[in-house]
């Protein structure tokens, strides 16, 4: 089982390590996602990874993280991610991301973009935002915060904040790679080479500002 990156750039109301078995002396709540399916008495190893929680004024549990055994790379490497209501986690395993309430695991969804090839958490807006090969999807305390739609033919790359304004690169074809922006309060991009228009096709964009 291989470790996973721990990336908490917001408060955390609870504490979650990873194991490299089952514990069942930590806790014998534990669960399997996504869906929080009771795990078997008698499993005690799992691909992972395996999670132990803490929240502050819940039982602990344990749970275990299946992913979507899509390859990594192009899937973003493994990440247990902080969330902005401070008492979530999100779960990224090999394509698929599962969020989990850590004082109520049955409270879990998956995020709503496959394969998850990149992911950045921006603090300061309360945001963590994900790309697929075409998209991106941003989440916000409250669940889903926008989504831009398609924004690039392939190969959508997260490069950093600034302020409002998320730096993206995509492949567009006949200029391979090229760097737009998006804005972080609506998920609208500019400055691409080309725009998606009503009917799914591609036209001239407005290049870089």
């Amino acid at each position: 089982m291989r470790p996973v990156e721990f990336v908490f750039e917001f408060v955390a109301r609870y504490e979650v390590r990873q194991l490299e078995r089952i514990d069942r002396q930590f806790s014998s709540k534990v669960l399997a996602f996504p869906d929080a399916v009771a795990v078997d008495r008698h499993t005690e190893l799992a691909e992972g990874p395996i999670l132990a929680v803490t929240p502050t004024r819940r039982e602990p549990w344990i749970g275990v993280f299946h992913g979507a055994d899509y390859g990594v790379p192009p899937a973003a490497p493994g990440q247990v991610i902080g969330w902005p209501d401070e008492r979530t986690l999100c779960v990224v395993k090999t394509g698929a991301g599962c969020v989990v309430r850590t004082d109520d695991p049955s409270t879990n969804s998956e995020i709503d973009a496959f394969p998850i090839t990149d992911v950045l958490a921006i603090p300061d807006r309360d945001l963590v935002v994900f790309a697929d090969f075409t998209d991106l999807i941003a989440y916000g305390p409250d669940g889903i915060a926008w989504r831009s739609g398609r924004v690039a033919l392939d190969e959508v790359e997260i490069i950093r904040a600034e302020g409002d304004v998320l730096h993206v690169a995509g492949f567009f074809g006949s200029v391979n790679r090229a760097e737009f922006t998006v804005d972080l309060r609506t998920g609208r991009s500019s400055g691409a080479p080309y725009e998606l228009d009503e009917t799914g096709g591609f036209r001239q964009g407005t290049g870089p500002d």
